[in-house]
């Protein structure tokens, strides 16, 4: 729990940062108020997008990756990407090029010959 702990502080840093950096204190703290008063169904959506897909997630794979060897560990957090792209072709329709086809070509290859 601890390192998930730390995983959520650490995004939160870097997204506030990023959030200052690109539009600013005033514009940034702008941007929060009217989320945090978009009414029941943003504030659910917040909750859903912070603790579940973000904090639950972070937790289980942290909990996952205790449980298998360093080498599999490695594999897995490599390949994260090319899983990704395949859900969103599949699930949401997504279409990808060949750029897209290759760069997951080339992130199995190097899984397979480590």
């Amino acid at each position: 729990m601890g390192c998930t702990i730390w995983q959520v502080v650490t995004l939160a840093f870097c997204m506030v940062t990023w959030l200052l950096v690109t539009v600013g204190p005033g514009e940034g703290s702008v941007e929060v108020m009217s989320l945090l008063s978009g009414g029941p169904e943003v504030l659910a959506t917040l909750f859903w997008v912070s603790v579940v897909t973000t904090a639950g997630v972070l937790y289980v794979e942290t909990w996952a990756m205790e449980k298998i060897d360093g080498t599999e560990a490695g594999i897995i957090f490599a390949s994260e990407p090319v899983w990704a792209t395949i859900f969103a072709s599949v699930m949401l329709g997504e279409t990808f090029g060949v750029k897209e086809g290759f760069g997951g070509c080339l992130i199995v290859m190097a899984c397979i010959l480590t």
